[in-house]
């Protein structure tokens, strides 16, 4: 069985943190939160960071797709990288709010 799980995988690991980086980049400049939330015709950010997360996510696999080809492979690789690239961008955005929006002491 042939597959591009390097594709997917990778493909995930950077939507995965693009949206955290965006989400983080939103909460520090409202111009750019205002920019994703002013695009018709979904007019909020929360969607709009969906819809750019699909698109880069089937960008990026038809060219990593091209780049490393078909595998042999019928085990799916790099699903733990996919798990900790998740793991780091939800802690990145948790560890933002927590010191953005904490009062201090």
């Amino acid at each position: 069985m042939k597959n591009k799980s390097k594709a997917v995988t990778m493909s995930a690991n950077i939507s995965i943190a693009v949206i955290a980086l965006m989400t983080i980049i939103g909460e520090i400049s409202s111009p750019f939160k205002d920019f994703l939330a002013s695009i018709p015709p979904v007019n909020h950010h929360w969607v709009t960071k969906g819809i750019i997360s699909v698109i880069l996510f089937v960008l990026l696999y038809f060219v990593f797709g091209m780049i490393f080809g078909e595998e042999k492979s019928g085990e799916p690789k790099g699903v733990m990288s996919t798990v900790i690239v998740t793991i780091l961008s939800g802690l990145a955005i948790l560890i933002f709010y927590i010191l953005h929006y904490t009062p201090p002491m």
